[in-house]
Parts: C-alpha cells; structure tokens; sequence
C-alpha cells in the first residue's frame, strides 16, 4: 500500500484542501491493491442493515463497481466534480487505521 500518499490524502482533506485532496484521492485509489481499495472504499455504511448484510458477502471484484456507483449516487446535486462525502469517509477510514493500535481513542 503507498501508506504515504495515503496520508498526503489525509493531511489534506482535514486542511480543507479539497481540489487538491481529491485530486491525491483519485490517484491514490488507482494505486491500491484491490484488497486495500475494497477495505478502503466499502460504502457499507450507506446501505440499510439487511443490504449491508449481503453486500459484505460479495467478493471485492463486484464490492468495487458498486461502491464506485454508490459514491457517485452520493455526491450532491450541484458538486463542482468533488466528492466530499467520499473524502471525508476516506479521512475517517484513515483516521481510524491511525487510532486503532492505541489502547484509548485521543
């Protein structure tokens, strides 16, 4: 995984940095293993339970192409071509990789 480009994406979405930022993300995730990008791109969270339930089943190959329609689905109506909720969902999968190995979240 580029951990480091990874968290250029990061350092910039949490400055507001967002041309730049998705820009950083769109380069990033074609960099990605497929694993990593599946993990990192899961749109889980915008499913009700008994879709998510099965959504988790599917291998990541057919996950990839749904979470990648998902996240258009979820860009706003007027967005100038920047999808902000994918950034910040990005941010919080990356943040919480950061925090995870601490025995009490800062």
């Amino acid at each position: 995984m580029t951990w480091c480009a990874v968290l250029d994406v990061y350092v910039q979405s949490v400055a507001g940095q967002w041309e730049v930022a998705d820009s950083a993300y769109r380069s990033v995730m074609s960099r990605l293993d497929p694993d990593t990008r599946c993990f990192m791109r899961s749109a889980v969270h915008l499913l009700p339970l008994s879709d998510a339930t099965a959504y988790r089943q599917l291998p990541c190959a057919v996950r990839d192409s749904m979470d990648a329609t998902l996240w258009w689905l979820a860009t706003p109506f007027f967005a100038d071509g920047i999808n902000l909720r994918a950034l910040e969902h990005f941010a919080r999968v990356v943040r919480n990789s950061l925090v995870s190995d601490l025995s009490l979240d800062a």
